[in-house]
């Protein structure tokens, strides 16, 4: 009867631990409405990487290759040509984050101060703040890439 109960507390764990690898934003991408990605990594580790190529947000930390660029504007910083930067010839400007998540919630925090915490959804998508990050209120609301 002991044999019996420990078999089924095992197959009751092993289900649960199956469940609940399918839960939280490891390993996960997610998007805006204006193309903007968070990649989700392991370790509390996150890349965001801006839709509109040259863009780089108000106070944004970002990185584009080997150079690393900061927009303390307060307003949308655009690298128009394909001089110096190269943004516009299909490089991606990025930004390093790191993340926390508990209780439904995930907290992103990225270079440059710019911090957020989003609600899971029962779709899978995270809801944030009406103003966004970076004062970008595409940012508000992140769906799911099905992998």
């Amino acid at each position: 009867m002991r044999f019996l109960h420990l078999l089924l507390f095992s197959m009751l764990f092993a289900a649960a631990a199956i469940l609940l690898s399918g839960c939280g934003v490891s390993g996960r991408t997610y998007v805006t409405s204006a193309g903007d990605m968070i990649k989700f990594r392991s370790g509390g580790q996150a890349r965001e990487i801006n839709g509109v190529a040259g863009v780089v947000y108000p106070n944004q930390v970002a990185n584009y290759g080997d150079t690393r660029l900061t927009n303390s504007t307060g307003a949308d910083l655009s690298l128009v040509s394909c001089g110096q930067f190269q943004t516009n010839c299909g490089e991606s400007v990025w930004s390093d984050c790191t993340y926390n998540e508990g209780g439904g919630k995930v907290t992103l925090a990225c270079e440059g101060g710019a911090k957020a915490t989003f609600a899971v959804k029962s779709d899978g998508s995270l809801d944030g703040p009406t103003e966004g990050m970076w004062k970008h209120p595409e940012f508000a609301h992140l769906t799911r890439v099905k992998n």
